[in-house]
């Protein structure tokens, strides 16, 4: 009995082995084939596609390319780190000084003989510990004055940095949508072309066929030419557009500039 019992658990354990391997292969297989997969999708993808930016996106390159808002975000942060050298300058110093000065003694022969424990000492024992404290302050009037003035420069700065956000938003906003809606308009226009080209083709063959008269075809050229000159001024506009967004960071960062300067 114990023989069987000893081959049972030993199977029992065997068992439960394999299939702990068994998951764990299971496990591993998903993340050594999520790889391949992420890879091929990025393989996958056109390299001429152009880039889609969100509005974060487009704030965050106006932000990081912006020169002037850039310049008004360190002047901020110069202003700032002087104001508080201005205040460290009122606070106190404090000085903490510990000392021991150690003297050689005379020995008891010498002692008893001249009554003196020291061969020599000009200080006020033989072992002398010194612990000494300073806390001290300098009313300075000129440094107060120039504290609430640096404390003004830096309340002046905060606000231009803020002006130059707030404007950088905007005109980064404006651009992005103004962008975004040529964009459509674009391919409207392309849509609209396409359909007159198509209108334009199918009325010419009707005219071969004897179904409609010259003047249909006629209407549905110009028609076709008009839908054509609307997708020209969309193109215009969108390749204007293009450049804009490109200059977006530039044209925010002017203008956010200006606005801090104004203030």
């Amino acid at each position: 009995m114990k023989c069987i019992r000893t081959a049972l658990f030993v199977a029992a354990g065997a068992a439960i082995l394999l299939i702990a391997k068994g998951a764990g292969a299971q496990d591993a297989n998903p993340a050594a084939t999520s790889a391949p997969e992420k890879a091929s999708a990025q393989g996958n993808a056109p390299a001429g596609a152009p880039l889609r930016l969100t509005l974060q996106q487009a704030l965050d390159l106006a932000r990081k390319n912006s020169t002037q808002f850039n310049a008004a975000v360190t002047n901020a942060g110069l202003v700032r780190q002087d104001r508080r050298q201005a205040f460290d300058a009122l606070l106190p110093t404090v000085t903490y000084n510990n000392s021991a000065i150690y003297t050689q003694g005379a020995g008891p022969i010498a002692t008893a003989a001249t009554g003196v424990p020291v061969v020599f000492i000009a200080n006020n024992s033989v072992h002398e510990y010194i612990s000494q404290g300073n806390v001290h302050e300098a009313i300075d009037v000129a440094a107060v004055a120039n504290f609430r003035r640096i404390s003004a420069a830096a309340a002046v700065a905060k606000a231009q940095a803020e002006i130059a956000s707030r404007g950088l938003v905007v005109t980064v906003v404006q651009g992005y949508y103004s962008v975004a809606a040529a964009q459509q308009k674009l391919e409207t226009a392309k849509r609209n072309a396409q359909e007159g080209e198509q209108f334009l083709k199918i009325t010419q063959e009707l005219e071969h066929g004897g179904e409609v008269a010259h003047a249909d075809v006629i209407k549905a050229e110009l028609q076709s030419r008009e839908r054509q000159r609307q997708l020209q001024e969309a193109q215009l506009r969108s390749g204007g557009g293009s450049a804009c967004s490109g200059a977006v960071a530039h044209a925010g960062g002017s203008a956010a500039g200006s606005g801090a300067r104004q203030s």
